[in-house]
């Protein structure tokens, strides 16, 4: 038959997505690429995402909120690793200071009151 064709096409798609494997010390984070929940923990590889950039977003209780860009390339899995720095509480230094501060002014302010409700003069100071 004139205009058959017995032979095979062959298409080769290319790839246009590739992963990105996503650690974090300490492990347990939430992860966000391009500002959605992936709805998984660190460390994970996030398989399919399209070729290009994007950007990830780290959250741990606990822990400041890690940030940052990735490039996908068609094909390839590729590594993002980071250390969560943890959020800054009141240390024991400080509330020692704080508590201090304020019984120091409690008892300033009580020496004030007793002075102006009373006549006779706080012993040892000037009148």
């Amino acid at each position: 038959m004139a205009g058959s064709c017995n032979g095979v096409l062959t298409v080769t798609v290319p790839q246009t997505a590739g992963s990105v494997l996503i650690s974090s010390t300490p492990p347990g984070a939430e992860i966000f690429i391009d500002n959605i929940d992936q709805g998984v923990q660190t460390p994970i590889t996030v398989l399919d995402l399209p070729a290009g950039v994007h950007t990830y977003k780290l959250t741990l209780t606990g822990y400041n909120i890690t940030t940052g860009t990735f490039t996908i390339i068609s094909g390839q899995t590729i590594t993002v690793a980071t250390t969560l720095t943890p959020t800054t509480p009141a240390t024991t230094s400080n509330i020692g200071t704080i508590v201090a501060a304020s019984l120091l002014t409690v008892g300033v302010l009580g020496v004030i009151l007793y002075s102006s409700q009373n006549k006779n003069p706080i012993p040892g100071s000037r009148s």
